[in-house]
């Protein structure tokens, strides 16, 4: 009996590799999108230890001149967190067309791989009812060899 060749196995390859590919660059994404969550996560924190600093200095009466200079400071800061919003939110995009891209490759390898898996069905049926057939025509050769003894 010939073995099983599927006439799609490079199509199922080049999906396969196409679907690492598609899950490595989301991953870089995913990666480059937590480093920068992190980063604005870190400069909110320091953002909200300046702002009390900035409050307790006030209360305790500083010059205008060192206020002036925190509030500028302060202005700043507010003005990265927004824009580290602003690149998280674009990251954020970019993710979900990534992940759009992978569902899509990923369905087209499952339509190949469920393709694959029907035309091995249709196979080892195959081979089933031939094997059945060998095993029927020995058995009756061997039934007929003993009524000729």
């Amino acid at each position: 009996m010939k073995k099983f060749k599927f006439s799609l196995d490079s199509v199922l390859f080049y999906e396969t590799h196409l679907q690492n590919r598609e899950t490595e660059k989301l991953n870089v994404l995913k990666a480059e999108y937590q480093a920068l969550d992190d980063a604005r996560q870190a400069l909110q924190e320091s953002y909200e230890r300046e702002v009390a600093e900035y409050q307790a200095q006030c209360a305790q009466g500083v010059p205008a001149s060192k206020v002036r200079t925190m509030r500028i400071m302060l202005e700043e800061m507010k003005r990265k967190i927004e824009s580290y919003d602003e690149r998280l939110l674009r990251l954020q995009d970019q993710i979900d067309r990534q992940r759009e891209r992978l569902l899509a490759v990923t369905t087209d390898k499952m339509t190949v791989e469920k393709l694959r898996e029907n035309k091995f069905e249709a196979y080892t049926e195959e081979v089933r009812k031939k094997e059945e057939v060998i095993i029927e025509e020995f058995v009756a050769n061997v039934a007929a060899s003993r009524m000729v003894h």
